[in-house]
């Protein structure tokens, strides 16, 4: 069985997230499990769905390579979805994956069609790897209907639950739903049955805010690490109450579960998302678009200072920490460019992937 202090985290695949996985070192990949969210594609035609999925199956073959098991799931998808040759998205990735190695599982949950399900059972018929259950908030709150709709679907996958990994899903919660969610978790835990027969257990949550319109800029900004004070909650109070099984930790990282459609009118502020210990240390600039006699252009320059007033904050972990402090550090003093929005992306999720990881493994909590 495995241990409880393993990370799961959840990260869109995007290039930002790609590249911040592509720069961990052999020790911290070893404390983690990737699970990539697919994001929706902008252009639904089906020949660019073919080039879509192939350039997101060739980026996690480069960034991740074949030396571990990940997750993928097309959570955002819509159902309809299909390549130019008629193949459902799932089969048509994980043929593509297979064939370079990579060792992905498929997910799914209760939220999704036939199709889709016969997908994911005819991979996991030929690679043999189980799959990923992704149980969400509602879900979670009536185990014992759950209970019955988990069992039906397993028998239409042809899956037994050592082969399962079951993944609770609370997606976006704040301070005010901490409670209820320990509640509904402890519950579910405590209802659902043995919990040792599935592969693994996981918790997964984000209290990382949707936007930074809430940050005041040109300020440095504690926001609480929600999910972690949960997860740390319920080991507590699963230990009180005997459940079976202690499930491991995941989250967004530094992004909200929910994807924001691009509007072009909007002006991105520059920030740098840090991890600490119990908060994220959000370090924002001003607005990055600007207007020259109707020419709109992106300034970022303002990353120099924004880099430097992280390099000198008294919880920076230092250039050795991770690939991602080591470019804040050569940006802060001009050894690196200022990057952009993607760069920024990459640099915080490697910290946050470093970090986060190391504590899960070091945890003391149970």
């Amino acid at each position: 069985m495995i241990s409880h202090k393993h990370y799961y985290p959840i990260l869109k695949g995007k290039k930002g997230e790609f590249m911040a996985v592509s720069h961990l070192p052999a020790q911290t990949r070893s404390y983690l499990t990737p699970f990539f969210d697919i994001p929706r594609p902008e252009n639904e035609k089906e020949s660019h769905i073919d080039t879509y999925l192939l350039k997101k199956a060739d980026s996690i073959y480069r960034n991740w390579g074949t030396g571990g098991t990940l997750f993928i799931d097309f959570f955002d998808f819509g159902l309809a979805v299909r390549t130019s040759t008629g193949h459902h998205y799932v089969r048509f990735s994980f043929d593509k994956l297979r064939n370079c190695g990579v060792e992905a599982i498929p997910v799914t949950g209760l939220d999704r069609d036939d199709e889709y399900n016969n997908a994911v059972a005819q991979t996991i018929r030929i690679d043999k790897r189980g799959t990923a259950l992704r149980l969400q908030k509602e879900d979670i709150q009536d185990p014992s209907s759950t209970k019955a709709y988990v069992r039906d679907l397993l028998v239409d996958l042809k899956v037994e639950e050592k082969d399962v990994h079951l993944i609770l899903d609370l997606r976006d919660m704040s301070h005010g739903d901490l409670a209820q969610n320990l509640d509904d978790v402890i519950a579910f835990l405590g209802d659902f049955g043995n919990l040792k027969i599935w592969h693994t257990v996981i918790l997964s949550a984000s209290g990382f805010p949707q936007h930074m319109g809430d940050v005041k800029q040109h300020s440095l900004q504690l926001i609480p690490r929600i999910e972690l004070r949960l997860w740390e909650q319920v080991l507590i109070e699963g230990k009180k109450k005997k459940i079976s099984r202690f499930p491991a930790f995941s989250d967004y990282c530094i992004c909200h579960p929910d994807i924001l459609d691009f509007d072009p009118s909007m002006n991105p502020s520059a920030n740098i998302r840090y991890t600490l210990s119990k908060n994220w240390l959000i370090v924002k600039g001003g607005g990055l678009k600007r207007n020259t006699q109707g020419r709109i252009s992106y300034h970022f320059d303002q990353f120099y200072v924004l880099a430097e007033e992280l390099r000198s904050h008294k919880n920076y972990c230092g250039p050795n920490f991770s690939h991602g402090d080591q470019y804040i550090q050569d940006c802060s003093v001009g050894m690196k460019g200022p990057g952009n929005l993607c760069k920024w992306r990459e640099v915080g999720t490697n910290h946050h992937l470093t970090f986060v990881a190391e504590q899960i493994a070091n945890s003391l909590v149970i």
